[in-house]
């Protein structure tokens, strides 16, 4: 029993990990520009900030 409950966890965390990591990924894309950001037509916004 011991052996198959940590045969589930080896699988189990990795696939956490990388859901988890999807999640940050994701928000960090679909999260809405900052209110004081100037709109552009190529998206390129960071670009222009960091000028």
């Amino acid at each position: 029993m011991k052996r198959a409950h940590r045969a589930a966890h080896r699988k189990l965390w990795p696939l956490l990990g990388l859901v988890v990591g999807a999640g940050l990924l994701l928000a960090l894309i679909l999260r809405p520009p900052p209110e004081g950001a100037a709109a552009t037509d190529g998206g390129f916004t960071v670009l222009e900030t960091l000028r």
